[in-house]
């Protein structure tokens, strides 16, 4: 195909001529002169011609190298960025046999610092038993040698009784009852020692905490660092700039040129930052705070039978189905049963605040106005207290039960651990304003402050590991933590429940109360069947929720 020329074709064959052309014939392939033009136009062969302006068609020509040369410098930014690809799975699966060999690394570790373990409890099994053994074998023998002199004692006598005078009897009865009477105050003595031995772990060996320890590790991340801002804008900036060269010649072109955003602009995005989806190959941006939506559904309500005023602030479920309330202001206990009719209501000494289970149909109360913990025994609506010990150092604001150990918040001191028996094990001095309630979950301490509007992750050695403060969330109250390790928070003055991720970094609203629901205050979660349990404040009844994510 022949190209427009200068000049007229028909002037310079048949005249020599060089007369500019202002017009081109695609049918004859011929550049015409303005006067050639309009002859062309009029003869009866060529008058069916479409003449095109000789400028246009040298723009148009412009236009398509520019597009070409644009669609070559495209195509050469994607076998880069194609060619990036290839080179970064290369390095993923380096990095992957890289972490493999990390974890069996971190497993030999594993196995030899449980081989150490091991022994030191062996020993520690060893020592307890020695000790055990030289304290009996040390009574046995004081009980062996009064056995002796019991035997002689006795031998006496009947030799008393075979030999001697009236005189002798009487007189050697006397001398035999006071050393009977001496080896008897012996045998009281070492009765005080006397006792039945029993070796046992300081903490039960219970592969579940140890589970939930290595839950934390068992999890990885991927992050995806964008690289290719500068190569996208290029080669966005490369198809613009032909998108603007076609609106000056064709509607059709400026059309065409406004899809995918306006001219010079760069890809947007909503994160330079992106979460990958393992199961998808192409990466997804994250929109939501969560990968996934955790939602609650009302599935029964308890509404007491009281007409005074109710003041409920602690929930538990225990491990037989039955559902706990303390009455704060009616000095009370009142459980359910799992279908929401009322069993039973126990009479307590004076206002409780929370509630856990310790045993089977036993549970751990506190009473901050008297600064009391109680163990009570609860399967009678007369309950029976089985220990009862004060906070000689403080007001107990909120409890919680660690097997075999109770931990409470003391105000103005920090946490203290109790036995069961009421024996202090361990202070921990932390600072906090008002901590209402606590939870401990894999060697983590979560607890609310009530007037800082915060929630607080620590452990028991004073460490803290975060603390979390959202607009959304006003007086924290009730606290636990999910089947996944995400923490959830009672927000009273806010009518909300939030779930904390377990870093403490992101939460979700997961429930609103306002409207139906006044006040929540506590919170308890029966992770077997994933129930929710929440009650209110200044409300008639409390209500379980069940528990299930959406994706």
């Amino acid at each position: 195909m022949s190209k427009p020329g200068k000049f007229c074709t028909p002037c310079q064959l048949a005249h020599n001529e060089s007369n500019p052309a202002t017009n081109w014939c695609p049918s004859c392939q011929e550049s015409l002169c303005s006067k050639c033009s309009g002859c062309h136009k009029v003869q009866t062969s060529t008058k069916s011609h479409q003449l095109n302006s000789i400028e246009e068609n040298s723009k148009q020509s412009s236009t398509v190298k520019k597009l070409e040369d644009s669609a070559c410098s495209v195509v050469e930014t994607l076998d880069i960025l194609k060619q990036d690809q290839v080179q970064y799975y290369d390095k993923v699966k380096k990095q992957r046999q890289k972490l493999e060999s990390e974890v069996k690394e971190f497993r030999k570790s594993i196995s030899s610092c449980l081989d150490v373990f091991e022994k030191r409890l062996i020993e520690s099994i060893a020592k307890s038993s020695d000790c055990c053994k030289n304290e009996l074998t040390e009574k046995y023998n004081e009980l062996d040698a009064l056995t002796v002199q019991c035997t002689s004692i006795r031998d006496n006598i009947s030799n008393m009784k075979q030999f001697a005078s009236d005189l002798q009897m009487f007189l050697g009865t006397i001398s035999l009852q006071k050393r009977l009477d001496s080896i008897g105050s012996s045998i009281s003595g070492i009765g005080k020692k006397l006792g039945m031995y029993k070796i046992q772990f300081t903490r039960d060996l219970d592969i579940k905490h140890f589970e939930s320890f290595v839950e934390e590790f068992a999890d990885t991340r991927i992050i995806c660092e964008n690289h290719y801002d500068s190569k996208f804008s290029q080669a966005q900036t490369w198809t613009a700039k032909s998108r603007k060269d076609q609106r000056g010649t064709s509607a059709k072109g400026a059309k065409s040129a406004s899809i995918r955003g306006g001219e010079g602009k760069s890809l947007e995005t909503k994160d330079s930052k992106r979460v990958i989806n393992p199961k998808s190959r192409v990466p997804e941006f994250e929109t939501t705070r969560f990968s996934s939506t955790t939602k609650l559904t009302l599935q029964q309500k308890f509404v007491t039978e009281s007409t005074d005023y109710i003041n409920i602030n602690g929930c538990t479920i225990l491990s037989n189905g039955e559902l706990l309330f303390t009455e704060y202001e009616n000095k009370c206990l009142v459980v359910y049963q799992s279908d929401g009719v009322k069993s039973r209501t126990i009479k307590l000494f004076d206002n409780p605040w929370d509630v856990c289970e310790v045993a089977n149909k036993t549970v751990a109360l506190n009473f901050p106005v008297r600064s009391t913990i109680q163990v009570i025994e609860i399967s009678s609506s007369k309950g029976k207290v089985m220990e009862s010990f004060c906070t000689s150092d403080g007001i107990c604001t909120a409890i919680t039960f660690n097997d075999p150990n109770l931990i409470v918040a003391i105000q103005k001191v920090g946490f203290q651990i109790f036995d069961l028996k009421g024996k202090l094990v361990k202070t921990i001095e932390m600072k906090f304003h008002d901590a209402k309630y606590i939870t401990f979950h894999s060697s983590r301490l979560f607890y609310t402050d009530w007037k800082k509007n915060e929630v607080v992750c620590c452990d028991l050695e004073q460490r803290i590991y975060w603390k979390f403060k959202r607009s959304d969330l006003k007086c924290p109250s009730g606290i636990c933590v999910d089947y996944e390790g995400n923490i959830l928070v009672v927000g009273t003055s806010s009518g909300n429940i939030l779930k904390i991720k377990r870093d403490g970094k992101s939460a979700e609203e997961i429930l609103r109360t306002e409207g139906s629901f006044n006040s929540p205050t506590g919170i308890f979660i029966g992770k077997q069947k994933e129930l929710v349990l929440i009650c209110f404040h200044d409300n008639t009844f409390a209500a379980t929720f069940q528990f299930f994510k959406t994706k």
